[in-house]
């Protein structure tokens, strides 16, 4: 899904909850927001597309670039702004969510995803390497009132993969068909959606709905 996709989702989703926010009192249910929100993207190597933001006051993009940057800075930034809406609606209505994004993005330095953290939010790290994969990957899932899903981590040193012996995969660069290895390594290891699902599963079998996200 493109992210003018994403976007639409959510804000239909953020307009819902706002239209229907009285039926949340008694019955809650969990939500997962996945999407790229504010992508790191290594620092220019000539290897990879140039960063749109850095780590200071440039947090929300730089201002001299081509139109076609500052399009997806813009759709980066209000794509944000909708994430933290819903999320913050979640929380309003003391409803689960979960945000995903890349450890090394740089959505974890906003104001936004920084508010949700002091409101309660934590967040939980993974490697896609534990899961099969031969990237680490190392991604984070910002979760409001879910269960802890036990994330393996690798304890590899040197680049060396914990889980398989081999060295990691650097995302870095083009494949032979000329496609970002970011791009390739977007997808969530197979084992990783049955980690997650289980442990979801499990937490709502043991939860009465009316419970869901009760303080």
């Amino acid at each position: 899904m493109t992210s003018f996709g994403v976007m639409e989702v959510i804000s239909s989703t953020l307009a819902f909850f706002r239209k229907s926010s009285d039926q949340f009192s008694t019955r809650s249910f969990p939500l997962c927001i996945w999407g790229c929100l504010v992508n790191r993207g290594p620092e220019h190597d000539g290897l990879g597309p140039p960063p749109l933001r850095d780590d200071g006051q440039n947090l929300y993009g730089f201002t001299c670039m081509s139109f076609a940057d500052l399009s997806k800075i813009d759709r980066g930034n209000r794509l944000l702004l909708r994430t933290f809406q819903l999320a913050k609606t979640c929380i309003d209505h003391c409803i689960p969510f979960t945000i995903e994004n890349p450890a090394s993005s740089r959505a974890w330095l906003t104001d936004e995803m920084q508010t949700l953290e002091r409101l309660g939010a934590t967040p939980q790290l993974v490697h896609y390497c534990q899961y099969g994969k031969a990237w680490k990957k190392a991604t984070v899932f910002l979760g409001w009132r879910v269960p802890n899903f036990h994330f393996k981590l690798c304890t590899g040193t040197s680049g060396i993969c914990s889980h398989t012996g081999f060295r990691h995969t650097h995302l870095q660069g083009t494949n032979s068909s000329g496609v970002f290895l970011t791009l390739i390594a977007q997808p969530y290891p197979t084992g990783l959606t049955h980690t997650i699902a289980a442990t979801m599963h499990q937490y709502l079998q043991n939860t009465p709905k009316s419970g869901v996200g009760a303080a």
